[in-house]
């Protein structure tokens, strides 16, 4: 699978060992063991692809309203692993690419 510069679940080996998921909007958390998640998904798995399975069944995101989007979030990937800023999800984006930071909305 190619990377394309997606945070892939390889990255978190070392950062981080439960992988925490939340949204604001809806109140849904869960965590996330990581190295459960390389031992079902593969190493090179990309978290996006993740979250997007996840939320799947998301009600805000099966209305398809752009103005009231599901806001499910990687908290922990821009707490000190070098990800993103602000707390948001940075999916999809390596540390270089974050001069062109996106925050990812699934």
């Amino acid at each position: 699978m190619p990377r394309d510069g997606a945070i892939t679940f390889d990255d978190l080996v070392g950062k981080l060992d439960m992988l925490h998921v939340a949204c604001d909007k809806c109140g849904r958390k869960g965590r996330y063991a990581v190295a459960r998640l390389i031992e079902q998904r593969g190493r090179e798995a990309k978290v996006l692809d993740f979250l997007a399975e996840i939320t799947g069944d998301c009600p805000k995101k099966q209305t398809g309203n752009m103005n009231d989007q599901c806001a499910a979030r990687c908290p922990d990937l821009a707490k000190g692993c070098g990800f993103g800023t602000s707390g948001h999800c940075v999916a999809g984006r390596t540390s270089e690419s974050l001069r062109e930071f996106i925050t990812v909305k699934i």
